[in-house]
């Protein structure tokens, strides 16, 4: 895929775009102007939209009941998913129980709901994951930041082969760490998670991929490299050309 690239105005970033006669736009890349454009060593991703699947709770509850009923009850989803994503005593079952006794659901349909979110969790985009695993081997430490929930998250791991790739002090799930994106909190925590084990590597040679712009601002604003990308609606070698135009090496 030929691609350019021309500076964003007014914050420093840069926009990977296809050439004329192409749509749309691939990747958004961002970076500070006073970063300086070294090679990168660490590599920190997102897992909905980047590694994995996201819930898709709207498309399933869709799927399953007249609109109107469906976007009753996502709407009562979500309220209590964006209680229990910064929550560590989150559970499945007391999530669950909530939605059901809020939005007068009988659980068995919810239980029969997170079986199907489930699949949908497990799919999992290869070209993220060669990405992520030719990094490792070219010596890139990863991470992964996302707004998760450990009971979902869980699912996402083993079907990518998550745990193989990120030690566990750098893979951070919301809810088990209580702050999510885009709070400045979470990209924080992980740069002295970082510092702990590799004290040598500087915010400014880490890069973040994240399919919400909001989030790659937050990480780019304590120092990353950032790269606005979703792995549903890529061509291949996206994601690889943006990380190279800021310093990913993979040979």
């Amino acid at each position: 895929l030929a691609q350019a690239f021309r500076r964003q105005g007014g914050h420093g970033g840069l926009l990977l775009q296809s050439l004329p006669g192409l749509a749309r736009m691939v990747a958004t890349v961002v970076c500070s102007d006073a970063v300086a454009q070294g090679p990168l060593r660490c590599l920190v991703v997102d897992c909905g939209g980047v590694t994995n699947e996201d819930a898709g709770m709207k498309r399933t509850f869709r799927r399953r009941l007249p609109e109107d009923r469906a976007d009753a009850l996502f709407k009562v989803a979500k309220s209590r998913w964006n209680v229990i994503k910064v929550d560590p005593a989150a559970s499945k079952e007391s999530f669950w129980s909530s939605v059901s006794a809020e939005a007068g659901v009988d659980r068995a349909f919810l239980d029969d709901t997170d079986a199907e979110i489930l699949e949908t969790l497990r799919t999992s985009f290869p070209e993220t994951l060669d990405v992520l695993k030719r990094a490792k081997g070219r010596g890139i430490v990863l991470g992964i930041i996302s707004n998760h929930v450990n009971f979902w998250f869980q699912e996402c791991s083993a079907s990518a082969g998550l745990a193989d790739l990120v030690v566990p002090e750098l893979t951070l799930v919301s809810n088990e760490v209580g702050c999510c994106k885009p709070s400045v909190s979470i990209f924080e925590l992980f740069l002295e998670r970082l510092k702990s084990l590799h004290p040598d590597i500087q915010p400014s040679e880490c890069a973040f991929v994240d399919d919400k712009k909001e989030n790659v601002d937050a990480a780019v604003s304590v120092g990353f490299r950032g790269v606005v990308w979703d792995a549903r609606k890529s061509e291949p070698g996206e994601l690889e050309g943006a990380l190279t135009s800021i310093g990913l090496v993979l040979g």
